[in-house]
Parts: C-alpha cells; sequence; structure tokens
C-alpha cells in the first residue's frame, strides 16, 4: 500500500512538472513571436524603404533601398530571434536607426529633399500608416 501511495504521488508530482514544462516552453515561443500587428508594420516598414527610391547610408555608404530593406528585414530577424521586438518602434529604434557594427546613425537622402535620419523617417512613416488604417476601418 504505501509503495503505491507513493508512486501515485511521484506520478502526481512528475504530471505537475511536465505541465509547468510545457507552460514554461509555450509562453517562450509566445514571446519570441511579436503580435500578428506588429510584424505587419514592420514589413510594411521594411517594404516604404524597398521601394522608396531613397538611398540609405549606412556604415559610411549609400546604398539603394532594395538593398538597405534587405539589410533591414535580416537585423529584424537576428533581434526577433533574441526576443528584442515587440513593437514597430522597437524595430525602428533597435534595427532601423544606427549601425550596430559602427554606432553611427543611419541617414536618408530623397530625391529633392534634404538628408534626414532614418528612425525619424521611418517614424513618421509609422504615424501615417497607423491613422490611414485608423481612417481605413472608420470608413467602414
Amino acid at each position: 500500500m504505501a509503495g503505491q501511495r507513493t508512486a501515485r504521488r511521484l506520478t502526481r508530482v512528475l504530471a505537475a512538472l511536465m505541465t509547468l514544462l510545457v507552460v514554461t516552453a509555450s509562453a517562450r515561443v509566445a514571446a519570441a513571436q511579436p503580435e500578428a500587428v506588429v510584424r505587419v508594420e514592420v514589413e510594411h516598414l521594411i517594404g516604404y524603404v524597398e521601394h522608396s527610391g531613397c538611398d540609405f547610408f549606412r556604415n559610411g555608404s549609400w546604398y539603394a533601398g532594395a538593398r538597405a530593406g534587405e539589410h533591414l528585414r535580416t537585423k529584424y530577424e537576428y533581434l526577433l530571434k533574441r526576443d528584442q521586438i515587440r513593437s514597430a518602434e522597437d524595430f525602428i529604434v533597435k534595427a532601423a536607426s544606427f549601425s550596430s557594427n559602427s554606432s553611427l546613425p543611419y541617414r536618408v537622402r530623397c530625391a529633392g529633399q534634404p538628408q534626414q535620419l532614418a528612425g525619424a523617417w521611418l517614424s513618421k512613416e509609422l504615424v501615417r500608416s497607423r491613422r490611414a488604417a485608423v481612417a481605413t476601418r472608420s470608413a467602414h
């Protein structure tokens, strides 16, 4: 009898530990994946860079928007894996504003406009796109 009680108790403890392990692992996976709206906003910003027709200054050289977009996507994925992106603002600050190699700010050069910091340029676009999304939802 005592052996059966010990075995049942051990089974309950093991079941509780397994449940805790599954819950903890699930929480870590969920934390590593940003909300869908964050992914949509970040992908919009990367697409904006790629199709802007503007040039981007990074580490002493100017790059076309398509190449800059590829670079930002790589940085985004790297930071996602490390659970460092929880918002589009995080993406702008941590991936799209400065070089992690040189610490120099990224700059944007668009035809007919003065150069500007990439972080500020993308922040303006994020605000504009969010307003447009609200206006679209309101119209429906």
